[in-house]
């Protein structure tokens, strides 16, 4: 059943894919180019790893509510903040629901943030995809309305709704996942 909500999932996700997917430098690379986080200011590394089979969507980040790009399945990008308060987003303006997370960022810190499909919000568009399937227009519309009211009662009132989960990581943990993954665009 779990397996079922995540290919659910991946269908409605597939329809803001992207065809090549991240193809910047590695993050290696790009770490080595960044040098060090200036002064007042905080770094924020956003990541979604993916197998090579799985490239092809991407998240939509927004920090304090505005729109600072995307991230893409097996990539990484990189943002730097003034020291303080924030809030790092992942939307998709194709599917209802957002996941916020907050950020107390110290001058010259580095954060790490994992992206990763939630299960919960593939379970909520299931009925509706199975109804959407079915090739009469009539009910393939049916089930298009109710897997996206699915999706959007299941996310209504959650600080991290929404289609991705947006989870800090420790440095430790973040470098084995991101270090061959390459930069979005």
């Amino acid at each position: 059943m779990h397996r079922l909500a995540i290919v659910c999932l991946a269908a409605w996700l597939a329809s803001c894919a992207t065809a090549e997917g991240p193809t910047g430098p590695k993050f290696t690379e790009h770490a080595l180019r960044a040098g060090a986080v200036a002064p007042e200011m905080a770094r924020l590394y956003v990541f979604w790893p993916a197998p090579d089979s799985q490239r092809g969507g991407a998240a939509k980040l927004t920090i304090d509510g505005n729109g600072v790009g995307e991230c893409e399945q097996g990539g990484f990008n990189t943002y730097d903040v003034p020291a303080g308060a924030h809030v790092l987003s992942t939307v998709n303006e194709n599917l209802p629901g957002r996941c916020d997370v907050r950020v107390d960022a110290l001058s010259g810190s580095t954060y790490f943030y994992e992206i990763s499909p939630r299960s919960e919000y593939g379970y909520a568009a299931m009925p509706g995809s199975v109804l959407a399937s079915i090739p009469f227009p009539p009910i393939t519309l049916i089930g298009i309305a109710i897997a996206v009211g699915g999706m959007a009662l299941e996310s209504s009132g959650k600080e991290c709704g929404g289609p991705f989960s947006l989870a800090p990581i420790e440095e430790s943990a973040a470098l084995p996942k991101i270090s061959g993954l390459k930069k979005s665009k």
